[in-house]
This record gives C-alpha cells, structure tokens and sequence, in this order.
C-alpha cells in the first residue's frame, strides 16, 4: 500500500513539474513576442492534443481571436498576455485606448481565474 501511494506521489510530481516545465516554455516564447504577427507564430507552434502545454496555445489563440481572457485561462497565462497587449501598444499593432480596454478585460479575467483557484 504504501509502495503504490509513494508511487501516486511520485507520478503527481512528475506531472506537476512537466506543467512548470511546459508553462516556463511557452511564457519564455510569448514573452519574446513583439508584434501580433509574433504571437500568432507562437499559436502555430501548438504542441499535440494532451500534451501538458497544449492549453496554453488554445487559450492563446482565443484570446488573440476575442480579445477577451479565456474562460479556462490561469492568472499567470491573463498576466502575460497583459504584457503582450502593453507590447502591442507600444509597437502601434493596436490603439492605446483599445489596450486599455483589453488590460481591464484581463484584469477582470484575473480576478475571476484567482477566484476559481480558491
């Protein structure tokens, strides 16, 4: 008994540092973005269906097609892309005043993932 929950442990573990793994790449390549054409690369690179970064690229690619935080998307993904959106405005690919818009979408978004996450 003991043998088979160290191993449930051990597997949860794994997994849970294959999500850090898969979390730190994908934010490292959007964090690189400077343009929309830059993120909508970042999309197109989406890892296999299951693989533990494939929600990131989905969530990424609503985001990009709504402009509004994606309903399943954690505060870390709706922080980054907050910065993609400042990084947007500041190579003119969208209106100061639609970023605005946009942040304080995310920000709303941020406050109902943290709530879920509770």
């Amino acid at each position: 008994m003991l043998e088979s929950q160290r191993d449930t442990i051990e597997v949860g573990f794994n997994q849970a540092l294959l999500a850090r793994h898969a979390w730190e790449r994908f934010h490292l390549r959007l964090a690189a973005a400077q343009t929309l054409e830059d993120a909508l690369a970042v999309v197109r690179e989406a890892t296999p269906v299951g693989s533990p970064s494939y929600s990131f690229y989905v969530n990424l690619a609503e985001f990009l097609r709504t402009w509004e935080p994606p309903q399943h998307a954690r505060p870390e993904e709706l922080t980054a892309y907050a910065e993609l959106v400042g990084q947007l405005v500041a190579a003119r690919a969208i209106t100061p005043e639609a970023g605005e818009l946009i942040t304080v979408s995310l920000a709303r978004g941020m406050e109902a993932a943290r709530g879920r996450s509770e």
